[in-house]
């Protein structure tokens, strides 16, 4: 099953038979022991991607471990998306262009415009040029689409949560190849631990940005990948904005010209 339809299957599931929807959330959260904030949210309908990822225009992909959760931002999207499935696949599209529009503000998407700011040498000093930015040039996806607080997964992974992390993988990867790509981003040490694990990341380059994050350069399936091991958004990892802003493009940049990929 592909990613979009897999998607719609879950919508029409929460909205039709919403007993059955929130035991396969739960059976997710058991899956991974996850409780209290990092339970997964089975009363709110699932992200599995927000962009516009059906325009022809290329787009930086963030792959990311989950979507993150707060009341009141997901109440708002909640009131726009819950309605029926055409109003789900418009707050998709919409989705940077409603959160300039509600004026809903995510911390973990401000800080990280220092990335796109440097590989795109074009200040992003605004909120409204940040979100309007991402709303022409990103499509962010999530391995596990059902939010939580704090996912707060294991680092020590049984094979069960690998074989569902892998196969939940394969198919976003599956997606991405389809639409208009420039590089994917992957980000955090749960997706560098799926890749490592599962042996599916071979053959990369590795540089080491701060004492706690590294970054890993490479294809996957023909398309160029760039992997952190940290969350470069979060103060754990050590890294500052003027080396997301300068550093780190400047090895991405590098990287990828001499493929001519960006």
């Amino acid at each position: 099953m592909d990613l979009i339809s897999e998607l719609k299957n879950d919508f029409t599931l929460f909205k039709t038979d919403y007993i059955s929807y929130k035991q396969k959330v739960d059976s997710i959260s058991n899956l991974f022991q996850l409780s209290g904030l990092s339970k997964l949210r089975s009363d709110y309908l699932p992200t599995y991607l927000v962009g516009n990822y059906q325009e022809k225009a290329a787009k930086y992909i963030l792959f990311g471990l989950n979507p993150g959760f707060n009341e009141k931002g997901n109440q708002i999207e909640e009131s726009i998306k819950n309605e029926n499935w055409d109003k789900y696949q418009v707050f998709i599209n919409n989705f940077f262009r409603l959160f300039k529009e509600n004026k809903l503000k995510s911390l973990y998407y401000i800080r990280l415009s220092q990335l796109f700011t440097g590989l795109e040498n074009k200040p992003l000093t605004t909120y409204e040029e940040k979100y309007d930015f991402y709303q022409s040039n990103l499509v962010a996806i999530d391995l596990v689409p059902y939010h939580s607080t704090n996912f707060g997964i294991t680092n020590d992974l049984n094979m069960k949560q690998l074989d569902y992390l892998v196969g939940r993988f394969q198919i976003c990867f599956d997606f991405i190849k389809h639409l208009h790509y420039r590089i994917v981003i992957f980000h955090g040490k749960p997706i560098y631990n799926i890749l490592v694990r599962s042996q599916l990341l071979k053959d990369f380059k590795k540089y080491a940005i701060t004492k706690q994050t590294n970054l890993f350069l490479f294809h996957y399936d023909d398309v160029p990948c760039v992997l952190f091991d940290r969350m470069i958004t979060q103060a754990g990892s050590g890294v500052k904005y003027s080396m997301m802003k300068d550093d780190i493009p400047k090895r991405i940049k590098e990287f990828f010209s001499s493929k001519k990929e960006i």
